[in-house]
């Protein structure tokens, strides 16, 4: 125990130094009693035997037990300083054995602990300094064995699970603050195994956030996600933790449940978690919002952005992940509202804006990516307006 037995060298002895059995006294620096203890003592070695007291500097009782052949044997106290019990124990030749109990400075049980031959053997309960049940669980022999649970400090179940030489197993359920359950799983030789089901936790109907299978602790298989609603948010595969295969995520409509009836927001291909091949998203009525491939999670090739009533409001390509060639921006009427060149992700050469009578309004050079001055502004005349300098 952590709070336990330090002891002290002798001091000062009362007695003449013998060989027989004496009662013997140590005193701090201030000639205040510090042990008081039998047994017997020589200038080389001290041999404890029988009663023995420890005080604190103020002279109250620090720990009271006794000792037997020089090792610590039968019940003990030990106090916090101000004189209440802090801790009861019982030893057998030097070992923890049977009930031990520890205390809060308000008096309220700490810890009861079960030994055997100085290993947690048996039932331990932990509890919060107002009383409450913080924990229980079973051990054998110094190892977590059998059914444990936890509860929050209002006394309501925060884990309830299941050990085996250490390591959990079986069914796990996981509660929230508000005691809506948080999780359900199973688990075997302390790492996930089979079925996993997360809920939300502000509904009180255990509603589904997620749900998945695991194998030796990795998810395995189809995994699903869900809106508050019910409605499906996710739907994709996972292959020793990395999702693999086909990506659905779907937009959710308020208060109504989908049944017969799937709305994409986005759809693509993952290859060892990483995007690969043809992606598209769609708006919430359907239509396609955006449209082009993947090469090892980096953009590839074209691709085209479209408003939500279906028009094209831009198109470009990509090289590595970075823009690359000529890029074209719409509006919504379908007139060009800008264009111009990149080279590795960085703006190069003439760029042009437009206003939706198709007249020029502002046109400007880049170099490396660097916006190059002067630069000219139009009015929707076709006008010089102004030249814009970096002075």
């Amino acid at each position: 125990m952590r709070s336990l037995l330090v002891l002290f060298l002798l001091s000062l002895f009362i007695s003449i130094h013998s060989f027989g059995q004496k009662k013997i006294k140590t005193y701090y620096s201030d000639k205040s009693v510090k042990e008081i203890f039998e047994g017997k003592a020589s200038k080389k070695d001290t041999i404890y035997n029988g009663s023995y007291e420890i005080y604190y500097e103020n002279g109250k009782l620090w720990q009271k037990g006794q000792f037997k052949d020089n090792l610590l044997d039968g019940f003990w106290l030990d106090y916090f300083e101000d004189g209440k019990i802090k801790q009861e124990l019982t030893y057998v030749k030097g070992n923890l054995e049977g009930i031990s109990k520890t205390y809060y400075n308000n008096g309220k049980i700490n810890q009861i602990q079960a030994y055997k031959n100085n290993l947690l053997h048996g039932k331990l309960e932990i509890y919060y300094t107002n009383g409450i049940l913080m924990e229980e669980s079973e051990y054998y022999m110094g190892i977590l064995h059998g059914k444990s649970a936890s509860y929050f400090e209002d006394g309501y179940k925060r884990v309830e699970r299941f050990f085996i030489e250490g390591l959990e197993n079986g069914d796990y359920i996981e509660y929230f603050e508000n005691h809506n359950i948080k999780e359900k799983s199973c688990k075997k030789k302390g790492k996930y195994d089979g079925f996993f089901v997360g809920y939300y936790k502000e509904f009180k109907d255990s509603t589904v956030k997620h749900e998945c299978n695991y194998a030796n602790g990795n998810i395995e298989g189809e995994f699903k996600g869900y809106y508050p609603s019910g409605n499906i948010m996710l739907n994709c595969n996972y292959v020793n933790n990395i999702i693999e295969g086909e990506y659905r995520l779907y937009h959710d409509y308020k208060n109504v449940i989908l049944i017969d009836s799937l709305y994409l927001k986005e759809i693509g291909i993952y290859n060892n978690f990483k995007k690969v091949g043809l992606w598209k998203s769609y708006y919430q009525n359907g239509k396609l919002h955006t449209i082009g491939n993947f090469v090892n999670a980096l953009y590839e090739g074209e691709w085209l952005v479209y408003f939500e009533d279906g028009t094209l409001k831009q198109k470009g390509s990509y090289k590595n992940g970075l823009e690359n060639g000529l890029w074209i921006n719409y509006y919504k009427s379908g007139k060009l509202n800008f264009e111009g060149n990149y080279i590795d992700g960085k703006r190069v050469g003439n760029w042009k804006w437009y206003y939706e009578t198709s007249k020029i309004w502002k046109d400007c050079s880049y170099e490396n990516g660097e916006l190059i001055y002067p630069f000219n502004f139009y009015d929707e005349k076709g006008n010089l307006n102004f030249i814009y300098s970096e002075e």
